[in-house]
C-alpha cells in the first residue's frame, strides 16, 4: 500500500461518506485493514481511495457512550463486557500495524489508526474535526441499536 493511501486511511476517520457491502450482517463489527489478496477481503471506498479489511470481528459492549476527546471533537466510547476486553485487545495489538475499520450494520463509520487497547474502553471520532456532535449522537443512536441497548 502507497504511503499516501496508508496516510489517507489513518489521517482521515470516514463518517457517511464511505460505504462498503459488507458481510458482517447487524450489529457492531471491527475490521483489520488487509491487502486485496487475503481471504474474505472487503473492498470499501474511502473518500475515492480503495481500501481492504479483513473479516468482521464481534466483541460484546458493556455500553456506549457520547464524549468529545482530548482536542475537543465529539467522540464515541465504547466500553467492552468483561468477557471482551482480553480478545478486544489481543486483536487490536495484533492489528497495531494499521487502520481498524469499524463498521455498523454492514456500513463503515471509521477508520482510525489501530492501537492496543488493554483496559476494555475505546475512543474514536473524526480526527479530521468533520463531525459535529449531531453526526456523532446519530452514530452512538445506531450503535446502541445494533447493539441492543
Amino acid at each position: 500500500m502507497s504511503t499516501l493511501r496508508a496516510s489517507l486511511l489513518c489521517a482521515c476517520l470516514v463518517f457517511a461518506c464511505a460505504r462498503g457491502a459488507s458481510d458482517a450482517g447487524a450489529g457492531l463489527s471491527f475490521r483489520a485493514q488487509c491487502s486485496a489478496s487475503e481471504p474474505g477481503a472487503l473492498e470499501v471506498l474511502v473518500q475515492g481511495t480503495q481500501a481492504w479489511f479483513g473479516p468482521a470481528r464481534r466483541f460484546p459492549l458493556a455500553s456506549a457512550v457520547a464524549v468529545n476527546d482530548g482536542a475537543g471533537h465529539p467522540a464515541i466510547q465504547l466500553f467492552f463486557s468483561p468477557s471482551a476486553r482480553k480478545d478486544f485487545e489481543g486483536y487490536t495489538t495484533a492489528t497495531v500495524s494499521g487502520p481498524l475499520g469499524i463498521f455498523v450494520d454492514g456500513e463503515l463509520v471509521a477508520v482510525p489508526a489501530s492501537q492496543p487497547v488493554p483496559d476494555g474502553n475505546f475512543t474514536f471520532c473524526n480526527e479530521a474535526g468533520g463531525w459535529t456532535a449531531a453526526d456523532r449522537d446519530r452514530w452512538l443512536a445506531r450503535i446502541r441499536a445494533a447493539e441492543g441497548r
